[in-house]
């Protein structure tokens, strides 16, 4: 008994971790985004190999991960970086990459835009 953990000599079964879904960040209520910004998002999710029924979504502006209980492995947020924080570079939070992206409204007309998110994307896929 003695260094083993606790929890594997009191429980015999095997413990497994559930993943979080990918997490997308918005800075508007649900409610509030156009048609066209919904087929945006959906388009990206599908482009990574998710839908809107596979993700988690939570509106918050600013970006604050600490009030978080759970913290997901994969997060794109589309709103304004926090400080010193580039947009469309993946970068390392508790545990887990995040990708900060314009706004919606603002990359639906971004074309530029649109390819530094998948160029981010794809290699955030990759690694």
């Amino acid at each position: 008994m003695e260094g083993q953990p606790l929890f594997k000599s009191t429980y015999g079964e095997d413990i497994y971790a559930i993943r979080q879904p990918l997490t997308i960040v918005l800075g508007l209520p649900w409610h509030k985004l156009k048609e066209e910004h919904i087929q945006l998002l959906s388009k990206i999710l599908v482009a990574v190999g998710s839908s809107l029924d596979k993700v988690r979504v939570v509106c918050q502006e600013p970006f604050d991960m600490s009030s978080w209980g759970e913290k997901p492995e994969r997060v794109i947020a589309f709103v304004t970086p926090p400080k010193g924080v580039t947009p469309y570079e993946a970068i390392q939070i508790g545990g887990g990459s995040v990708v900060f992206s314009d706004p919606l409204e603002k990359l639906h007309t971004d074309d530029d835009a649109k390819r530094k998110l998948w160029a981010t994307l794809k290699g955030l896929l990759q690694s």
